[in-house]
């Protein structure tokens, strides 16, 4: 027993799967029960207010974060050992010139909004003044990005693991005490605030103490040639990050505008659902794709072999998953949010193609991106938002949360189709350098 578990402490794949699953567990337990107690907490309009709220500034982490957080992972993931905290401080001071001016735009146009009279204040009461305070929220979660991802390239698992705890917990912990205190949806934003406030903290503070981050690093020239490669490539990255976030976001965003809070909130459960389920195969890319960041034509066999098991073990895992959801959705939707809720697993079920066909889009995705091909995913992802859209726009005024659920399903089939054969074409190329046709 003691030589088995020894063995998976040797191997340096499982051991980082337990830290990246343990990391998405946590997230996932803390963020759900939250939830629920949201929803049973607040009436069924201020639940649909705060979760329209969400979507939106969900959509605005992603054009916030502009890439750097996952250009910053990948620039250490295949730097040498000497370089990775040079190239952490370059990152660590262009992640702050992108998040201060970024969050200022946005505040600029949320003031302007406001002013101007734009949003539906009869629909959504308390719209504006969430807007304003989630300025803060955008700011800071883009540290908290920051250091997760910062994480991952230091190959660092447990480092994810106390962010991830430390910010969802701190969501419920302090979101939920404010909640007791007061009923009302500015409750949930300031246990944001301070959650992410002190998660950024223990981000920088684990930096320090196990990477001691100097002056040295600092260095005005490799600052500047550091952080423009890691802006070059940062900029393919945010457009498919900030369709990521639209393809996840925007349906719910248009079933807001379109429908009353009652879709919302059933669509925006069933697609919390289903979105964080793919947050478990997202660990486990996360923690198993590092290995192909560098492919060779002397290791392509071996690493084609590794390749075909980690797709297996993700497809097992979404097997194992989908039939959980069709069998169960609706029994726990009942139980966890209630019987007023339970139309959200008739939802749920329209999305299950959406979990698959993202499940493995992740991991290609990643693969992808590792082989510098961010820039020609981006594109085409770009084009699969613009027809998500399109579909939503025609689907969602007839047929409610259903119809942004179809259009998903229906915007996500091509872009797989196209990663796919990207991935194909990469192995088949390195084959081809080596001799092998």
């Amino acid at each position: 027993m003691i030589s088995r578990i020894g063995k998976i402490k040797s191997n340096t794949m499982m051991v980082n799967s337990v830290y990246s699953l343990s990391a998405k567990a946590v997230t996932m337990i803390f963020f759900f029960v939250f939830d629920i107690l949201c929803a049973r907490i607040l009436n069924t309009d201020a639940y649909g207010e705060w979760l329209y709220f969400y979507a939106i500034i969900t959509i605005i982490y992603s054009v916030v974060w502009f890439g750097v957080n996952v250009s910053s992972k990948i620039f250490i993931a295949k730097a040498e050992t000497s370089k990775k905290m040079e190239i952490f401080a370059s990152a660590l001071l262009l992640r702050f010139i992108v998040s201060l001016l970024l969050t200022l735009i946005y505040l600029i146009v949320v003031i302007a909004m406001w002013r101007m009279q734009l949003f539906d204040i009869e629909k959504y009461v308390h719209l504006p003044q969430l807007l304003l305070l989630g300025s803060s929220v955008v700011f800071l979660n883009s540290y908290s990005e920051f250091f997760k991802e910062i994480f991952v390239g230091f190959i660092d698992f447990k480092g994810l693991l106390v962010i991830s705890s430390c910010e969802y917990a701190g969501y419920f912990v302090f979101g939920l005490t404010g909640l007791l205190i007061i009923k009302s949806v500015y409750s949930i934003i300031y246990g944001f605030i301070i959650s992410l406030l002190l998660t950024v903290l223990v981000g920088f503070w684990i930096v320090f103490k196990k990477y001691h981050l100097e002056k040295k690093h600092f260095r005005r020239e490799c600052i500047i040639s550091e952080g423009k490669k890691i802006f070059e490539y940062a900029k393919y990255i945010a457009l498919s990050g900030i369709g990521s976030i639209l393809l996840t976001e925007i349906d719910t965003f248009m079933l807001g505008y379109f429908c009353e809070g009652y879709d919302t909130a059933v669509y925006s459960i069933a697609k919390q659902i289903s979105s964080k389920a793919i947050h478990v195969n997202l660990a486990l890319s996360t923690s198993m794709m590092p290995v192909f960041a560098n492919i060779t034509v002397e290791n392509v066999k071996v690493r084609k072999e590794q390749f075909k098991k980690v797709m297996l073990c993700n497809g097992a895992v979404t097997f194992g998953i989908t039939i959980f959801f069709a069998l169960l959705g609706s029994f726990a939707i009942r139980v966890l949010y209630g019987e007023k809720y339970l139309f959200a697993a008739k939802v749920l079920y329209f999305l299950l193609p959406y979990y698959v066909m993202s499940s493995f889009s992740k991991f290609l995705v990643l693969f992808l991106d590792y082989q510098n091909k961010a820039k020609v995913r981006s594109i085409v992802f770009f084009m699969t938002i613009v027809f998500d859209v399109i579909l939503n726009a025609v689907l969602i005024p007839g047929f409610g949360a259903v119809g942004a659920s179809v259009a998903t399903d229906l915007a996500l089939t091509p872009y797989l189709m196209f990663l796919f054969i990207e991935t194909g074409i990469i192995f088949q190329e390195y084959h081809k350098r080596g001799g092998n046709v």
